[in-house]
């Protein structure tokens, strides 16, 4: 009977030995987590929006290259013309001065311009030279007479190699409307793709 009271007596107090240590304890919270679970769902906004910056970046791109293309082939025309003046026998010194003059004038501020001013500044030298005019204008004449011929030559070479970077600038062009029409062409069968599935699931709740 002692034993059977003493055994009663230590299972009270460890039974209240374990409520006080469950109370003290810090409850342990398991939080759910806050991110949201990735998907691969854009929205046809989000495709227009993506379209909208991809292309207008392309467009800018495009349309130097064109305004560029356009700047080339002017160039090329008008300095072919001064070729043509250098090669011609009957024009007169001051004729070919004009010509150079207004051609350095035209080059200003363009893209062009320090190429076209180391092509033309030395035929300046020799044509724009009053002094040797004046005090002899046999030696003048001879001084044209025998770089004429170069000028042309390299003003030929000069042409000649703004119509090859024509050619690979329509190349990049091409490649840039392609892209274009590609990006355009993607986002198109995308937002077509939504709307089909938008469709279907419509469809099926009707149904």
């Amino acid at each position: 009977m002692t034993l059977s009271l003493t055994r009663n007596q230590d299972v009270q107090r460890a039974s209240h030995t374990t409520e006080a240590m469950a109370e003290s304890a810090p409850e342990t919270v398991i939080e759910a987590p806050t991110h949201e679970p990735e998907s691969n769902y854009i929205s046809p906004g989000s495709l227009m929006l993506w379209l909208a910056t991809k292309t207008d970046g392309m467009y800018g791109e495009l349309r130097q290259a064109m305004q560029m293309s356009e700047e080339r082939s002017a160039l090329a025309r008008e300095l072919k013309d001064l070729q043509t003046l250098m090669e011609e026998r009957d024009k007169s010194a001051s004729a070919r001065l004009d010509a150079v003059e207004a051609m350095l004038d035209k080059a200003k501020g363009t893209a062009f311009e320090a190429e076209v001013t180391a092509l033309l500044e030395p035929m300046l030298e020799v044509l724009d030279d009053p002094e040797l005019e004046a005090e002899n204008v046999a030696a003048y004449w001879a001084s044209i007479s025998a770089n004429r011929g170069e000028w042309a030559k390299q003003l030929e070479s000069f042409v000649s190699d703004l119509d090859h970077r024509d050619k690979l600038a329509l190349i990049t062009i091409q490649q840039v409307v392609g892209e274009i029409r590609d990006a355009t062409q993607l986002a198109s069968n995308l937002i077509a793709s939504e709307n089909q599935a938008s469709s279907g699931v419509i469809g099926n709740i009707r149904a």
